[in-house]
């Protein structure tokens, strides 16, 4: 775990991602590059560990992975928060996580993205447009996590009034 690291090392340590495939409709892996390889191929040394956190396709797995992102993370770390591959409910689940980490063990959000695919097309137009050619936007959100804490700031919000 990250948190027997001495402190340099602790922040090249990058959870997720090793080398693992996904299934087709057959049931078949299909094999792809984790994020370990491709660091690797652009010579970035971080050590990756794979922590397996269920899909989220029910009330019981949505807890799972709650408690286990809670669970990895330690105190004071940084998190750079990627929602691009998720079930809808996910985003949401992953900033009242984020939320909560900030009370209990003080982390900073230091990025959240979103590659947006779909504001090029679907997935068949995406698959047509040559791969050098593909820019897939990706939006910053970190704003919106921001805004999160803005009442906090404030002293526990902002009241509103009414003219009368």
């Amino acid at each position: 775990m990250a948190g027997n690291l001495p402190i340099a090392e602790k922040r090249k340590v990058i959870f997720d991602w090793l080398d693992n495939g996904h299934k087709d409709r057959g049931g078949n892996v299909i094999l792809c590059e984790g994020l370990g390889t491709r660091l690797a191929l652009i010579n970035i040394s971080a050590r990756v560990k794979e922590v397996r956190i269920p899909s989220g396709k029910n009330e019981q797995e949505i807890w799972d992975i709650f408690s286990t992102i809670v669970n990895e993370i330690e105190e004071k770390d940084e998190l750079y928060l990627d929602i691009t591959h998720a079930f809808r409910s996910l985003p949401l689940l992953a900033t009242v996580i984020i939320n909560y980490l900030k009370v209990m063990k003080n982390i900073q959000v230091r990025a959240i993205s979103y590659g947006a695919m779909e504001a090029v097309g679907d997935i068949w137009t995406v698959k047509q447009i040559d791969i050098e050619q593909r820019d897939i936007p990706v939006f910053n959100l970190l704003p919106f996590d921001q805004l999160l804490d803005f009442p906090s700031l404030t002293g526990g919000g902002i009241k509103g009034s009414r003219s009368k």
